[in-house]
């Protein structure tokens, strides 16, 4: 039995969180927005992107912003297709493309927390390798 792994995007990340936040689940957010409990979940996988006319039923529903949204699909698109290719061209590791996607999605003492905890992580690696 083959496991599906999920393909973090910048537009499954924050379909997450909002239907969380809304206390969404999938079955009801499809029914909201008429289309199939597998269509959400492959969007939530990362297995596809919504077409324009799903994107804007969905921002309705969950109440999040259209053409931050729609951004957030073409960046999907390009690294999809692109993989690293696409980070690279922006200028940016494709090893740092995660925090890339999920930082966005934390509030301010969540961000300064993490840093907090990569500046500990760094300086017990400077620490050992003395």
């Amino acid at each position: 039995m083959a496991i599906a792994q999920e393909r973090l995007g910048f537009f499954n990340a924050r379909l997450q969180q909002r239907m969380k936040d809304a206390g969404l689940s999938v079955p009801d957010l499809a029914r909201r927005v008429g289309v199939t409990y597998e269509h959400i979940r492959k969007l939530i996988m990362g297995q596809s992107l919504p077409s324009d006319s799903l994107l804007e039923r969905l921002c309705s529903a969950l109440g999040l912003n259209k053409k931050e949204m729609s951004s957030r699909v073409r960046k999907d698109k390009m690294i999809f297709r692109f993989g690293d290719a696409a980070w690279q061209a922006a200028g940016i590791d494709p090893r740092a493309g995660p925090c890339y996607i999920l930082l966005p999605l934390l509030s301010r003492a969540q961000r300064a927390l993490l840093l907090v905890q990569m500046k500990a992580v760094v300086e017990a690696k400077r620490m050992r390798a003395k």
